[in-house]
């Protein structure tokens, strides 16, 4: 009796909850009269209930036809899957009496903004049986009413103290929610597998066909294959699905067109098809891997309850199980579809033969000037020519984190699509890996000379098979004389997925500087097909490759072996897996960015956004002949790291003609979990010839970072290092850790540039803060004032201090003096008072942080002009001018008292300074003639680099100098902003610019005050109990007159006469003389030595070097503090 009777079920379907990077999981979404509760149904395996009251319940968004979207307790959001959302998004707006706007299928819960008493009762309190049972139940739902809002309700609190200081925040809009990670990781892949009966355009009936594939602007091309009209080329390249789109429709055709390649001259034209892509679902992916993956599943519970031994299996293993099936591709090479197996043919893959036609006279490439089309005009007496073959294709929807995008072929920019500049774009850094190649020795090289063998080196090369991208080269040293060298050199290239590049390891002979050197064999390497290495210890092995020639043979003519080189090359993706995301069991939150609009253009103009978070970045539409563009969009962002940055820019003009006119820049640590930062942003420029800064509008944002596991994982996050372990247990030398990294941005300043819409070079180049990179001595002066800003911060201390003495504030000034005199009673107290009013102090600070968060988000005027503060008046500059005037009067009598000083000192006689001289002059030549002999040495031992025709030349001589310099003082930038930055880092421990980071240390502030007083108090017990019995036994032992007697010979030995016992200036005296002496007799033995002592010299083997080892955990926390180096323009 009492007891709680079960909630009516209004309805329920079938959904899943597909969270990109994880694991689909396949359940019920049940509607309920008070609440929403999405249940999984995974065989028991994976169980996973997730459940919203209808109070907490924000806004619902059915805009998409296959997905519902649930956005709930202002912050978090649910994305379901179904066959058809429309139905359940029905249900739910009719049950809960959801308002409706303008956009279709969007809909808002106002009632769960009043005050939050919209439950199905219309805000009535909940009734309770009389008894036992409704009073557990009362108790069960009031402590989940608590457990719920105390979170909500301890930020709220520490929202409104840290906006203490009259902060108006404009109220959240309502907007619909843009995932990136999901937009950007849907791809189109398509998939050229051959061609058959293609017209023959050259002599001999035979062709050297290639496809070029095309899409929404983009554009790629499959290899060459010469002398063939039946070729088989199985290449895949991708296409990123086009945002906004549940289903593809008939602007989304791929266009194929066939040519025949005719080196040195024009191509042919051989035919042109298209594929259909209209009703195509963008997120049948997914669901087909959803599909699988439960059928697996079922499978798999099926064979496990079968199975007699499936008791003995570990724990965890049969999910491990499951995890690798579900990472499988969807389609392997055998369940491709054929005659044989036609139900392949009927999944998500399409695979199908296409007839190519001729070229539409409609068609833009008919119409405008291509070189591959125009011999077939120029021909054009031959009539028009029957179109014969055809091509097979396949095509599919699949994801980035697929295997296949390993080796997909990336497209470049062919036409710029108007329209796709005025729809939201998203885009994604490519996933690059370090490629180590170790060049070890070679071995039966052949010789090409008529000595005793070759002049061998090895040139390694990064080739493009398309001839898209020029060619990376590096070389070895060359040995003389030899068929069995030993190079023994390492170098690192830079590649992106796809791994479309070729390694080749060319062999030359030497031959110097009158002739070019001779190939003797090379060894190509697609980089694709090399192991993608993890870990240190796990290296490949060394291999033997065996060289050939340019036709593939192994010997020449005479049947000479052309010989074979060792090496050791791999792929290294851990050294970036930083940079690439995805993986949302990394996820420590999500970031929340409303981009809004702008304001304070003098001129009607076309502006634009771009937003970058991690490797994720998002375009927004083109606003076209405004001069207040609104945008209103909300956009999502996994974060992996809480030390990563978001950067908004806005940017005037289309992608062709982009100016910056400012950004707006802010560190995520600086966030607190929950809190929405909002505000209209004061956007700057600087003029890179001038260094003037100029304000050029207002843009209006709103920043929200929510915390995963309530900040659990983000506090993991910090005991970790920010970089990959590999940056500290294998690093790099600083100028090839800078090399790599900027041809890392050059990557990714590549891919966007050939994007569709593209974002222009000079746009991502400031989003990378490509000027960090380069010589900037902007940069320069920019450090050095911010070390300035640090210094003079802290005086303020002592500034402080004299304030508090100076009776300006009575208050004040009589606490200070109460502080004094307690000191005097009881100085052991000195340190835990001053820890505490430190700590104090640091609380104070807290009113405000959130004010000066926003501050931080916009760049600082006169750090980036090179100035610590704002220029001063001229009454400041007058007394400035005066201080400086005392200070040197007194600094000149300082510097005569310390010269008088010093003559006295070194008053040594004339015999004395010559014998000195002496040694000197002797020490010297021994040590040139020692420096000479090594360089010598040195010269001899060092290896011959390779003849360059460069270094004929004396511009590129000079050109190479001019890059050291560079290279040299783009390093002392670095060190320079390295320095700067640990400066403010240490000054932001107290002010609150890293509230975790702070918080932490005022609790060790405290804790370390409460032990030194908790010292204190034994220490005092120890003095009065213990030291007492001494003293008195002391003075029980000793009498008073013979402490008398200590006193006085105290007394008289501090007042004693020089010659007794000299004072330090007389012993300095004293040690100088004795010091010229022996030095003088020393130079006497050296001029009497014959030979060198060189052999006779015992050196002590060096230390050996400490193996390196990541950051401890304090450090990784310091390294993640925000600084303001983010505020420079």
């Amino acid at each position: 009796m009492g007891a709680k009777k079960a909630e009516p079920e209004l309805g329920h379907f079938d959904c899943v909850l597909a969270v990109s990077g994880t694991t689909p999981k396949v359940g019920k979404l049940v509607v309920f009269k008070t609440s929403l509760v999405f249940k999984s149904e995974m065989f028991g395996m994976d169980k996973v209930t997730i459940g919203i009251k209808r109070r907490d319940l924000d806004a619902l968004d059915a805009t998409s036809a296959l997905t519902l979207k649930l956005q709930y307790k202002k912050t978090k959001s649910l994305d379901l899957q179904f066959t058809k959302s429309q139905k359940p998004y029905d249900l739910i707006v009719s049950t809960y009496k959801l308002t409706t706007g303008e956009r279709p299928n969007f809909a808002v819960n106002d009632r769960a903004t009043k005050g939050g008493q919209g439950s199905s009762s219309g805000g009535k309190k909940k009734k309770y049986d009389s008894g036992v049972g409704g009073a557990i139940s009362y108790v069960t739902d009031t402590v989940m009413d608590f457990y719920e809002n105390g979170n909500e309700k301890l930020k709220d609190i520490l929202r409104d103290a840290s906006r203490l200081g009259g902060v108006k925040i404009p109220p959240t809009p309502r907007l619909p929610t843009v995932d990136c990670e999901q937009v950007v990781s849907r791809c189109l892949f398509v998939r050229i597998i051959g061609a058959k009966e293609l017209l023959a355009m050259d002599s001999g009936n035979t062709s050297d066909p290639f496809v070029v594939v095309r899409y929404r602007g983009l554009e790629c091309a499959t290899r060459v294959l010469p002398l063939t009209l039946t070729p088989n080329w199985d290449e895949t390249f991708h296409f990123n699905a086009p945002p906004g789109k549940d289903e593809l429709d008939d602007t989304d055709e791929v266009e194929l067109l066939v040519y025949d390649k005719d080196f040195g001259g024009l191509n042919d034209f051989i035919g042109y098809c298209k594929i259909n892509m209209a009703g195509v679902k963008v997120g049948e992916g997914d669901q087909e891997r959803t599909a699988i993956f439960k059928s697996k599943k079922s499978d798999l519970h099926e064979r496990d309850n079968k199975s007699p031994k499936s008791g003995n299996k570990k724990p965890g293993s049969k999910l491990l199980h499951d995890k690798e099936l579900f990472n499988k591709p969807l389609l392997g090479k055998g369940d491709l579809p054929s005659k044989d197996n036609p139900q392949n043919g009927s999944g998500k893959r399409r695979r199908e033969w296409i007839r190519l036609v001729s070229m539409p006279k409609d068609h833009e490439d008919s119409k405008s000037f291509d070189l591959n089309h125009v011999k077939e005009r120029l021909m054009f007496w031959e009539g028009e020519r029957q179109i014969t073959g055809a091509v097979e294709v396949e095509t599919w929807v699949g994801n980035r984190h697929d295997e296949c995008f390993r080796v997909a072929g990336v497209p470049l920019l062919k036409k710029r699509d108007v329209e796709a500049e005025k729809a939201l774009a998203h885009y994604v850094d490519p996933v690059t890996a370090l490629l180590k190649v170790e060049i070890i020795k070679g071995r039966n090289i052949l010789n090409l000379d008529d000595d005793g063998g070759s002049d061998p080196y090895c040139e390694v090369a990064l080739v493009d098979p398309k001839g898209m991208k020029p060619e990376q080269s590096q070389a070895t040293h060359y040995i003389d004389d030899t068929t069995a060298p030993e190079w023994d050199r390492v170098f690192n290239f830079i590649v992106a997925k796809p791994y479309s590049d070729v390694l080749e390891l060319r062999v030359y002979d030497y031959d110097g500087a009158t002739s070019f050197d001779d190939l003797i064999g090379k060894v190509s390497v697609p980089v694709s097909t090399l192991r993608v290495n993890k870990g240190l210890k796990n290296t490949p092995a060394e291999q033997w490759l065996t060289l050939v020639d340019k036709v593939g043979n192994t010997t020449n003519a005479a049947g000479e072996a052309y010989g074979e080189i060792l090496v050791r090359t791999y792929l290294d993706e851990e050294y970036f897996e930083h940079l690439h995301g995805g993986d949302t069991s990394c996820e420590v939150g999500r970031l929340v960015v409303d981009v809004l609009g702008a304001e304070g253009f003098s001129d009607k103009t076309t502006t634009h956004c771009v937003v970058k978070c991690g490797p994720y970045w998002s375009r927004t539409p083109n606003v076209e002949g405004s001069n207040k563009p609104r945008w209103n969009q909300r956009l999502r962002y996994p974060v992996f790291e809480p030390g990563e940055r978001v950067t908004v820019a806005l940017f005037e003009g289309d992608a062709a003609t982009a100016k910056y006119l400012g950004r707006v820049k802010l560190q995520l640590s600086c966030m607190e979990d929950g809190v929405r930062y909002s505000s209209k942003f004061q956007l700057m420029t600087q003029d890179p010839s001038s260094g003037v800064v100029k304000k050029t509008c207002l843009l209006e944002l709103g920043l929200q970072f929510d915390y995963h596991a309530g900040g659990s994982k983000v506090a993991a996050k910090y005991m970790t290092p920010a970089l990959p372990e590999k940056w500290y247990l294998a690093p790099m030398k600083d100028e090839e850790r800078e090399k790599v990294t900027k041809a890392q941005k050059e990557i990714v300043v590549l891919k966007l540039k050939n994007a569709s819409p593209p974002v222009s070079e000079s746009a991502s180049k400031q989003m990378l803060e490509f000027g960090k990179h380069e010589v900037n001595i902007g940069s320069i002066k920019s450090s050095i004032a911010r070390i300035q800003r640090v210094v003079a911060g802290f005086d303020g201390i002592s500034k402080g201090l004299t304030y508090s003495l100076s009776w300006q504030s009575i208050p004040v000034t009589a606490l200070m003096q109460v502080w004094i005199v307690y000191l005097v009673y009881y100085p052991n107290m000195f340190a835990p008072t001053c820890l505490l009013a430190t700590a104090l102090w640091s609380l104070a600070k807290f009113p405000g942080r959130y004010q000066r968060v926003l501050e931080r988000c916009t760049a600082d005027e006169w750090l980036s002009q090179g100035l610590p503060f704002a220029p001063p008046t001229e009454e400041e500059e007058r007394v400035k001018k005066l201080k400086e005037e005392e200070t040197k009067k007194f600094e000149e009598e300082e510097t005569k008292k310390a010269e008088a000083e010093a003559k006295e000192i070194l008053g040594l006689s004339k015999e004395e300074k010559d014998a000195k001289a002496t040694q000197a002059k002797l020490l010297s030549e021994k040590k040139a003639a020692k420096e000479k002999a090594a360089k010598a040495k040195a010269k001899a031992d060092a290896p011959k680099e390779t003849f360059s025709w460069e270094s004929l030349n004396p511009l590129a001589a000079l050109q190479k100098q001019m890059d050291d310099v560079f290279a040299m003082i783009t390093m002392s930038q670095t060190v320079l902003d390295q320095a700067a930055s640990c400066l403010e880092r240490v000054a932001g421990l107290l002010t609150w610019e890293e509230p975790r980071v702070t918080a932490g240390f005022l609790c060790l502030i405290l804790v370390t005050a409460w032990a030194l007083v908790y010292v204190e108090v034994v220490t005092r017990f120890f003095v009065k109990v213990v030291m007492g019995i001494v003293v008195k036994t002391l003075f029980t032992i000793v009498s008073p007159a013979a402490v008398k007697f200590g006193v006085s010979a105290g007394i008289l030995f501090v007042m004693r006469h020089p010659a007794i016992f000299p004072d330090e200036k007389t012993k300095a005296l004293q040690e100088a003389k004795s010091r010229a002496q022996k030095e003088a007799a020393l130079a006497l033995t050296l001029a009497n030595e014959d030979g060198d002592d060189e052999a006779s010299a015992v050196v002590a083997p060096p230390m050996p070097r400490a193996p390196p080892s990541a950051p401890i955990a304090p450090l990784n926390v310091f390294f993640r503090m925000p600084t303001n180096s983010d505020r420079l323009l």
